[in-house]
């Protein structure tokens, strides 16, 4: 399949492993050159090496999407001149499911830091770059239901009445 992607700038966070890091694959297998984000620096190196040893274009970038510095440094470690053309907010989860009525209010912030303003950092910083190139595209991930690991594995919740 050709999706047009050689060429491109790929920046991918939450690269390291599972769906990150199967995303990584596929768009490499496209030709994109790709600028992967993880907090865990060993494993992304490991991943950024795998990468690489099949051919792929790989810049990795250790951080966190909580960092508001982070959407800098990945347009830079892009080339710097707004050439991102796509972006794939991987990174995201929970504070752990404790119950609705238990997560504390300093939980529920926490999560919609990690969730929305994480990510919408990240596409404001890429947005005005696709926009002048009139070519981008950006997706994000659905997070996990709280305090589940495998969304296929999550029971549909139970309701109490």
């Amino acid at each position: 399949m050709d999706l047009g992607l050689s060429g491109r700038v790929a920046v991918i966070t939450g690269a390291s492993r599972g769906i990150g890091l199967a995303t990584a694959r596929l768009l490499a297998a496209e030709g994109a050159t790709l600028v992967l984000c993880a907090r865990d620096a060993s494993r992304l190196k490991e991943a950024a090496a795998g990468l690489e040893r099949s051919g792929a274009a790989v810049v990795p970038v250790p951080g966190d999407v909580l960092d508001p510095e982070l959407p800098g440094r990945l347009t830079q470690a892009a080339g710097g001149d707004g050439r991102v053309d796509v972006l794939v907010n991987n990174a995201g989860g929970d504070s752990g499911y404790l119950g609705f009525e238990k997560l504390a209010d300093a939980d529920w912030e926490a999560t919609y830091r990690l969730n929305v303003v994480a990510p919408v950092r990240l596409i404001r910083s890429v947005l005005p770059g696709m926009r002048r190139r009139r070519w981008g595209a950006s997706s994000t991930s659905r997070p996990t239901p709280p305090g589940c690991q495998n969304r296929s594995a999550c029971p549909t919740p139970r309701r109490p009445w």
